[in-house]
């Protein structure tokens, strides 16, 4: 493709080369900087109970996220200081900016570049693939009696109407035993708990990979604080007529004893897609090219 017809010096041409050249970098740094920050924010979310197994995903993409914003913040230097001529030149920039993003697309450095990011992306899903394996684990319960160890019952509800009820045992002000309404089978509302029913027994994970931090304000301004673990079963006894009843959650519902959470055929699914991929990505443009030539 032809130079795009520009009426200037050969000094001004390659300042302006150069300056278009800044902004597509700037452009490919942006995209690696949101792409980098967004893995290790999703990653910290996900694994945000145990960090551990996040740690194979965050590290490569949080060096890339340092990389990336160098690179954007370097060249935005490099731009704001020479801001007045680049708005004198904005014509020329952005048709060489063009020129150069078509001529890059159309030549032979573009199919690496291609696969390169190609390859990025599915690093991501075989990093994610491990770090979800990796978080197979043990899930044991144990059964707290409230009679020998009597609660406080909070109630909160949330905007979406979800209630999740905090058991916050008198002598242990650290802990919550933690009931999701939502993960229920059958509806439970703090209103059985209140109407005059006694609770006969609790039963929750006892893992450490199933504990999570209860940071909660209160509308009256107070705060429940503490570590949480989530209740899967609680028996009440209903007064009248008497009878015995019992909710549970799904999970619960499907395995009654401890069981092995195992992670990993979808890990290994996730894996061995990830490495096809890559695999395809490198070897079929080869594979294809010396097929076109035979022919």
């Amino acid at each position: 493709m032809d130079k795009p017809s520009i009426q200037m010096d050969d000094l001004e041409e390659r300042d302006v080369r150069r300056t278009a050249a800044g902004l597509i970098r700037m452009l490919f740094g942006i995209l690696l900087f949101i792409l980098a920050v967004y893995v290790v924010s999703t990653s910290i979310f996900i694994f945000r109970d145990s960090a551990s197994e996040g740690i194979v995903l965050d590290i490569p993409f949080f060096i890339l996220a340092i990389v990336s914003g160098i690179m954007i913040v370097t060249t935005s230097i490099s731009l704001y200081k020479r801001r007045k001529w680049l708005w004198q030149k904005k014509g020329e920039v952005v048709k060489v900016y063009i020129h150069e993003t078509r001529s890059f697309v159309k030549s032979k450095k573009f199919r690496p570049v291609m696969q390169l990011l190609l390859t990025v992306f599915a690093t991501l899903a075989l990093s994610i693939g491990v770090a979800w394996g990796f978080a197979s684990h043990e899930v044991h319960y144990f059964q707290t009696i409230p009679k020998a160890q009597p609660f406080d019952i909070t109630a909160v509800t949330s905007d979406n109407n979800e209630e999740d009820i905090y058991f916050q045992p008198t002598k242990d002000a650290r802990i919550y035993y933690v009931i999701h309404d939502k993960d229920f089978t059958t509806p439970f509302t703090s209103k059985t708990l209140f109407n005059s029913h006694i609770i006969l027994s609790m039963i929750c994970k006892q893992d450490r990979d199933d504990l999570f931090l209860v940071d909660v304000t209160l509308e009256d301004s107070s705060t429940l604080r503490g570590v949480g673990c989530t209740v899967v079963e609680i028996r009440l006894q209903q007064p009248d007529p008497q009878k015995v009843l019992e909710f549970m959650t799904a999970e619960y519902a499907t395995n009654h004893s401890d069981y092995y959470q195992n992670n990993w055929p979808l890990g290994a699914g996730i894996i061995g897609a990830s490495v096809l991929f890559i695999v395809a990505v490198w070897l079929l443009p080869s594979f294809w090219r010396r097929r076109t030539n035979l022919q």
